[in-house]
């Protein structure tokens, strides 16, 4: 399940590379790094990269 309900799937829509947006789907790709959840974090991580 995405962080706190949130669906991710949008990324790569248009207006979707704006920092602020990159940064808030960053943060809980670390958090779940953190809490060893690593495939979720791998996810949202590619996502932030793309």
């Amino acid at each position: 399940m995405p962080a706190a309900g949130r669906d991710f799937s949008t990324v790569n829509s248009p207006r979707h590379d704006h920092p602020d947006t990159l940064g808030s789907i960053n943060s809980p790709a670390g958090a779940y790094q953190a809490v060893g959840r690593i495939e979720e974090a791998i996810s949202l991580f590619e996502r932030v990269l793309r």
